[in-house]
């Protein structure tokens, strides 16, 4: 009796769930290259794609990419 494998997913496409959160105003301001009191202010203004966690900013680098690529949230 043979044993069948299923073929390996390429996973180097999609970033684990840990390499692509981002926590904090400083983490999301680093991803952008933008300084930190500018980030904050596109932040509470809702400019960016976040979710403020009690008093965490949290976000996605592939949410991020998505928004400024043009396609969507």
């Amino acid at each position: 009796m043979s044993l069948e494998h299923a073929p390996e997913r390429d996973t180097s496409a999609k970033p684990s769930l840990r390499d692509d959160v981002l926590f904090g105003a400083q983490a999301i301001a680093d991803e952008l290259g933008l300084e930190l009191r500018k980030t904050f202010y596109l932040l509470e203004r809702g400019y960016l794609p976040a979710t403020k966690c009690g008093a965490t900013w949290t976000s996605t680098r592939s949410r991020l990419r998505r928004f400024f690529d043009g396609s969507g949230l």
